[in-house]
């Protein structure tokens, strides 16, 4: 049996910028016992909808904490210092 009837893959992308200014290093601070960017790659990975997620960030720190996360379904790519500016579209991480 086919595991996804649909047509197409839905995926998930996350971008997780390592130079916040407002909040440093918010997307690995501990808020309620994980870290904030675990809570929307484990709503990810819990959703039968998505069929694969990619985290996309510009820091070797947040790849580390992401990579405590073991699941087929989750892939990080790197994304580049230019699209991780404060002035840089999310649509620039996607290229």
């Amino acid at each position: 049996m086919e595991k996804n009837p649909r047509k197409h893959s839905i995926v998930a992308f996350i971008p997780l910028r390592g130079g916040s200014k407002s909040i440093p290093h918010k997307n690995i601070k501990n808020i309620a016992g994980k870290p904030l960017s675990f809570w929307v790659i484990e709503t990810a990975l819990k959703s039968s909808a998505v069929d694969k997620i990619f985290v996309s960030t510009d820091s070797e720190e947040i790849k580390q904490v992401v990579n405590q996360i073991k699941n087929d379904k989750l892939e990080i790519i790197s994304r580049s210092k230019k699209s991780a500016t404060d002035q840089a579209a999310t649509e620039l991480a996607m290229l």
